[in-house]
């Protein structure tokens, strides 16, 4: 089942690259965001960062680099190529709500809530 949503809150997630055996932090959205990201974002299971990890594999919302490429995912290192695909596509950082988010210390891997605005 694919979520979308007006609203789509963006984070970053550490995982362990399967192909590389790197740590590295992606970046995630919530949901299926409207407009044209929603062909970059794909629903994959990510295992265990690490023996000691209380959790289990989970299933997340992955920014792709290549639409056709599952496997290339968007790192934090990334950010500013998705800051230009958002100025260029019509989607707005909602920045009032991403003041409240941010004065809470616990919330570390939010990066910002973001909407797409045709």
């Amino acid at each position: 089942m694919e979520l979308t949503n007006s609203f789509v809150y963006l984070f970053k997630k550490t995982i362990l690259n399967p192909h590389t055996q790197e740590y590295a932090n992606i970046l995630c959205v919530n949901c299926i965001p409207h407009g044209n990201l929603a062909q970059y974002v794909h629903h994959i299971n990510v295992p265990k960062v690490s023996e000691f990890s209380p959790y289990k594999n989970e299933c997340i919302y992955a920014i792709c680099k290549n639409i056709n490429c599952k496997q290339d995912l968007m790192t934090i290192d990334d950010l500013p190529l998705l800051l230009i695909f958002f100025k260029q596509n019509d989607y707005a950082i909602h920045h009032s709500f991403n003041e409240i988010v941010n004065n809470h210390s616990h919330v570390n891997s939010h990066l910002f809530l973001f909407s797409h605005e045709p």
